[in-house]
């Protein structure tokens, strides 16, 4: 059996980025909860509550999510920012993704999220899938 990737700053990342659009739209869980069911997802409260806290939800999950507050777009620059700030100084896959390639900075997009349209580049910056 193939070992899941889990990456503490990506859950912490997650959690940030949903609590920080629902406080935006002046959402609680239960108002999440209703939109999700709108949706065609049922989630109760607290089950809810525990996988955004934990940070540890399936993608599926998560796109519901972003669209239930009616998300357009994600914003990968604030996904780095997140993860930049969380990831420790000596992180391998940090330093070496920082360290590969040219001294230009990254400037593909992974995952410009508009409803109905993905726009995917071709690089993945500081994306360490342990493969």
């Amino acid at each position: 059996m193939a070992k899941m990737f889990d990456s503490p700053p990506m859950r912490e990342t997650i959690r940030r980025l949903i609590r920080s659009r629902m406080a935006f739209k002046g959402m609680e869980y239960k108002d999440l909860c209703r939109a999700l069911a709108q949706l065609g997802v049922h989630q109760n409260e607290s089950n809810l509550r525990s996988k955004v806290n934990n940070g540890s939800l399936g993608a599926q999950l998560f796109v519901y999510i972003l669209m239930a507050m009616d998300t357009s777009a994600l914003d990968m620059a604030q996904v780095d920012e997140i993860l930049q700030e969380l990831a420790p100084l000596d992180a391998p896959d940090v330093a070496e993704n920082q360290a590969v390639g040219s001294t230009q900075p990254d400037t593909t997009q992974m995952g410009t999220t508009q409803m109905g349209t993905t726009q995917m580049g071709t690089t993945q910056k500081g994306a360490g899938h342990g493969s």
